[in-house]
């Protein structure tokens, strides 16, 4: 299994939001997202949130078997993560994972 990780900052007074939207994609939205992971070759997606400083972040993880493909945009459930994502977080980078033991 491949995993790749991106980092995002939270644009100001956009951290409610984005944790409203995560909140709906594990409760009433769960099933959909999960449905999309199928397409995309994805096994799983967490989000982690942090502060340094008064600045938020968020770490985003994905774990992929074969080829990772991009969203399927015609999905609803990935127009509404795009947008959610695009209003509330501001891309920095993607991560290198160095190690990771089992």
């Amino acid at each position: 299994m491949k995993k790749r990780f991106a980092l995002f900052k939270v644009k100001k007074g956009k951290l409610n939001q984005w944790k409203q939207w995560c909140n709906l994609l594990m409760a009433e939205r769960k099933q959909e997202a999960l449905e999309s992971f199928k397409y995309e070759n994805v096994e799983s997606e967490l989000c982690y949130t942090f502060r340094v400083g008064n600045t938020d972040y968020v770490l985003g993880e994905i774990s992929f078997n074969g080829e990772y493909k991009k969203s399927n945009m015609d999905l609803k459930i990935n127009q509404d993560h795009h947008k959610n994502k695009k209003e509330c977080l501001e891309y920095i980078s993607e991560l290198e994972s160095l190690f990771d033991l089992k």
